[in-house]
């Protein structure tokens, strides 16, 4: 009831100034389940699971150079609410209400301080670019997401799919191809957090401060840089620890051929100060993708991390496999990784085949993976998605797995 309470407030405040506005709806829908087929590896929660998620946004106008944007997400593994003794099946009004989840609530203010170029948003908001090697939160992709033991156990809460909470200031001079962030987010609060993303335990208080920057010189070259301060508190322990992200991506794009370098130096402290230890906490990737034709564009990555480095927040896809299992439980540290890959259009198809090296900096224990996926164009924003995807380890206790998706993603 007092859900209800509280969206009724919430409309009430909204309403009369959106009627007035143009208001344009954005979202995406997006189902993925799996079958798994492989046993004693930790992390699998169950050996098969279907996972939906749903996210309804508004954008519209308060004021003159004022916007705001308000999304809800709701999300569930099917059957999760479904009673099998015959008795009330199915799932409740209040089961609903409590599932769903505010992913956006914010104000933004443009032209801040008379500058057409200078925009401020305070509240809840995505942020970052998928596939980013240190911070994402956002919306991720099921497929390579939803069966991994800390999704199925919370997965709203664990993916991070509900925004960030904060504020940030962007000076956008498209002219001059330069667009900067200044932000501050309060990522978590003890005694409000259910899953830590530093600390064992979820008594998790963490804070970012944060800049980045971009630049494109003209058509052939770009450069990204960008620094994160992490502080992060746990209450249950005492502990105060610091981790630092200072971060550089040129890029280069002649004629068909795209490649991008980046390079982090991570810093970490245990005293709460900035850019204390930065003994073995650098990350270094690589990417290159060729348009031979239309249709035939192949690709490939190689990233080495240090034994100290650790990203709990980055989106790197690692295949349908390793990115599930590696995602909280061993973010990026120790180990190098090798990916080639193809990407094949035809009509409205496209197939995608993957091979995946990653290599332990500690003894010599390649995990190897091969994936094969196809996606199905129904229209530009519509896709159909299914693959599969086997792992080895043939050394250090062998085993082999194999995964089998299916899903559909609608974004709009």
């Amino acid at each position: 009831m007092k859900k209800i309470l509280g969206l009724v407030l919430v409309l009430a405040l909204f309403v009369p100034a959106a009627a007035q506005a143009k208001i344009n709806l954005y979202g995406q829908f997006d189902v993925s389940g799996y079958s798994f087929d492989g046993t004693g590896i930790s992390g699998v929660e169950a050996p098969s699971n279907t996972y939906m998620r749903a996210i309804l946004g508004a954008n519209f106008g308060l004021a003159e150079n004022i916007d705001a944007n308000v999304a809800l997400l709701y999300g569930r593994f099917w059957g999760e609410y479904s009673k099998t003794d015959g008795n009330n099946p199915g799932e409740s009004t209040q089961s609903v209400l409590d599932t769903t989840k505010i992913a956006e609530a914010n104000v933004v203010f443009k032209n801040l301080f008379e500058n057409d170029k200078m925009s401020l948003k305070i509240g809840k908001f995505f942020y970052g670019d998928k596939g980013n090697s240190v911070f994402y939160i956002g919306p991720k992709d099921l497929s390579t997401y939803n069966f991994s033991e800390r999704v199925s156990k919370g997965a709203l809460v664990t993916l991070n799919e509900s925004g960030m909470d904060g504020a940030l200031l962007t000076y956008n001079d498209t002219k001059e191809n330069l667009k900067v962030d200044v932000g501050y987010s309060k990522l978590s609060s003890d005694n409000y957090s259910n899953v830590s993303m530093f600390f064992s335990s979820s008594n998790d208080k963490a804070n970012v401060v944060f800049a980045d920057a971009r630049y494109k010189y003209n058509d052939m070259l770009g450069l990204q840089a960008y620094v994160y301060d992490f502080e992060a508190y746990d209450s249950s322990a005492s502990d105060r620890d610091r981790y630092d992200y200072v971060g550089v991506k040129p890029s280069v794009e002649i004629n068909k051929l795209k490649a991008s370098l980046e390079v982090i130096q991570s810093f970490y402290s245990d005293k709460g100060r900035i850019a204390d230890d930065g003994y073995d906490r650098y990350f270094a990737k690589i990417d290159a993708s060729y348009q031979l034709t239309d249709s035939l564009t192949p690709r490939a990555m190689y990233f080495k991390a240090g034994d100290n480095y650790v990203a709990p927040l980055n989106d790197i896809y690692l295949g349908l496999v390793l990115t599930s299992f590696m995602y909280y439980s061993n973010p990026l540290s120790a180990m190098d990784c090798l990916n080639a890959g193809i990407d094949y259009k035809i009509g409205k198809f496209k197939i995608l085949a993957d091979y995946f090296r990653v290599v332990p900096n500690v003894r010599y224990m390649p995990i190897y993976e091969a994936d094969l996926r196809a996606e199905y164009y129904y229209t530009e924003k519509i896709v159909f998605k299914g693959g599969v995807g086997y792992l080895s380890q043939e050394q250090g206790g062998s085993f082999n797995y194999t995964v089998y998706n299916l899903g559909l993603g609608w974004k709009f």
